[in-house]
C-alpha cells in the first residue's frame, strides 16, 4: 500500500471515531469479537478490550476499519495513493543536490545505494518554495549554493563519485531539474542520471 503520513492521530481520537462507527451500524464493542472472527471468544474478548483500554494495534485498526467502512487516513493519519508515483508526487519538496563528474563510485565500490549517499548529495529540501516565482526560487537557491558548507569541507570532491561539478534544482516533481554551476547560476551542460526524490546527478561527459 502507497502511504504518506499526513498527521498524527491519538488513540482517543481512533477509539472515539471507532465508537461513532460503531453506533452507526448499531453495534456495540462485543459485537466485534464475532465480527473480526476470533475462533476463541474470550482471547478475541481481551485484545479488545486492551485496545480500547489503550494497548494500540495496527491490526486491529485495519481490521475495524475494514469491516466498518473507516477511512484508512482517519485511522492511520495516512493517504492512501493508488500508486508510488502518485506518493512521491504528494510529498515532493523542491530541493538541491551536489553534481558528481561520475554517476556511479569509483575506486571499485558498487554497493552504494541512495539511503547511503542521500548526506553527500542532497544540500537541502525547501517546501517554503512551493508556490514562490522561479526568479525568488532560483535567488534563494543561489545563496544556498554559495553557502554550502559540506562542499567547503570535502575540498571539491564528492567521496567515492570525483569532482563536484555543480548543483542541481529540483523544482517540481514533473519537471526536469535546473543546472547550476558551483556559484549557483543556471548552465545547461548538466545531465540528470538517476532520480527520484533523492539521487545521484552527473555532468554530461
Amino acid at each position: 500500500m502507497n502511504c504518506s503520513k499526513v498527521r498524527n492521530v491519538s488513540h482517543e481520537e481512533i477509539v472515539e471515531i471507532i465508537d461513532g462507527a460503531l453506533i452507526a451500524h448499531n453495534l456495540t464493542r462485543d459485537d466485534l469479537v464475532d465480527l473480526l472472527g476470533y475462533p476463541i471468544k474470550s482471547k478475541g474478548k481481551a485484545e479488545i478490550d486492551n485496545f480500547f483500554n489503550g494497548v494500540d494495534s495496527r491490526a486491529i485498526r485495519d481490521k475495524i476499519g475494514h469491516f466498518l467502512h473507516i477511512e484508512h487516513e482517519l485511522l492511520h493519519g495516512e493517504r492512501v495513493f493508488e500508486s508510488r508515483n502518485e506518493k512521491l508526487r504528494f510529498e515532493f519538496k523542491p530541493h538541491l543536490l551536489r553534481v558528481a563528474e561520475n554517476r556511479s563510485p569509483d575506486h571499485g565500490i558498487t554497493i552504494l545505494g541512495v539511503s547511503g549517499t542521500d548526506w553527500l548529495f542532497i544540500v537541502g529540501e525547501y517546501e517554503q518554495l512551493i508556490g514562490v516565482s522561479r526568479e525568488e526560487q532560483l535567488l534563494f537557491i543561489k545563496q544556498q549554493c554559495l553557502a554550502d558548507e559540506k562542499f567547503k569541507s570535502l575540498k571539491g570532491r564528492l567521496p567515492f563519485f570525483g569532482l563536484h561539478k555543480g548543483y542541481a534544482f529540483k523544482y517540481d516533481y514533473d519537471e526536469p531539474a535546473i543546472s547550476l554551476s558551483l556559484q549557483g547560476d543556471e548552465i545547461a551542460d548538466i545531465e540528470i542520471c538517476s532520480y527520484a526524490a533523492s539521487s545521484c546527478v552527473a555532468f554530461k561527459k
